[in-house]
């Protein structure tokens, strides 16, 4: 919805069939389709944003390798993953993930695609990651549930903290890559 709002015209892509309907109920322009063998042609695309999908995937390589596929050269792409394996518990079991990602391993994931280019690398959610290693000690299933206002007002400002100090070598909860495909 965001970047519709900023003009894009977006196509999604939805493996699920509760998440392709929602997507439907929201007036987005969704694909049921698998991320290992995306239904779209060779360099489609000007941008692809795969948000923390990688990690439910057991071939997270072929995921990256259509994403390239799909990018028109000199095209954008942005990716996120929960980021440190020492954060694995019961809550990554609950929502399916395969697994978390070390810095280097999303870097050597991506970097193995010789034609796409990263730019920048970062951690979110630094802040409340100690928090949240205590937490999910004492926790058994997913931390997934609906937060009350207050709540996520306050992570609201920590993540709006964590955006003005931008402290980009400190490990966090998810990493991001972004970067491009080479133009050919």
């Amino acid at each position: 919805m965001l970047m519709q709002s900023l003009g894009f015209k977006v196509s999604s892509l939805e493996y699920s069939d509760l998440g392709f309907n929602l997507q439907i109920q929201k007036g987005i322009d969704v694909t049921k389709g698998d991320a290992r063998d995306l239904p779209f042609s060779q360099s489609s695309f000007d941008g692809v944003i795969c948000l923390d999908v990688l990690e439910h995937i057991l071939e997270d390589s072929q995921v990256v390798s259509e994403i390239a596929r799909v990018l028109k050269p000199g095209g954008y792409f942005l990716i996120s993953v929960p980021e440190d394996p020492r954060l694995w518990s019961d809550h990554d079991v609950a929502v399916s993930h395969f697994r978390r990602y070390s810095r280097s391993s999303i870097l050597q994931l991506v970097s193995d695609q010789r034609n796409l280019s990263i730019k920048s690398l970062w951690s979110s959610n630094y802040i409340i990651k100690p928090l949240v290693r205590i937490f999910r000690k004492f926790t058994s299933g997913s931390s997934l549930k609906e937060n009350s206002i207050l709540v996520n007002k306050v992570l609201f400002l920590v993540s709006e903290l964590e955006r003005r100090i931008n402290l980009k070598g400190i490990s966090g909860m998810t990493t991001w890559v972004s970067g491009r495909k080479e133009k050919i």
